[in-house]
């Protein structure tokens, strides 16, 4: 990832299928830390962040993060 810093397998988690933290306000840091961890995640299909307040920078980040994740399969990141 180019921009998701610290992206390496060390932050892999291998149960968690679906992430569902809509309507919680993750900040900058939560959308990097987010996207460096979609980076090196093999099992998530499904992540809800509507109404996270997610800006353009971070889109950016978690647009980055997940070219290179071949998993998830349902997104939802409407304002």
């Amino acid at each position: 990832c180019r921009r998701a810093a610290h992206c390496d397998g060390s932050q892999a988690n291998a149960t968690v299928t679906k992430l569902d933290i809509e309507y919680n306000e993750i900040g900058p840091e939560g959308v990097t830390h987010l996207a460096s961890a979609l980076c090196a995640n093999t099992t998530l299909t499904s992540l809800d962040l509507g109404c996270t307040g997610i800006d353009d920078g971070g889109a950016i980040q978690l647009s980055d993060a997940l070219a290179a994740n071949v998993t998830l399969i349902n997104l939802n990141i409407l304002p």
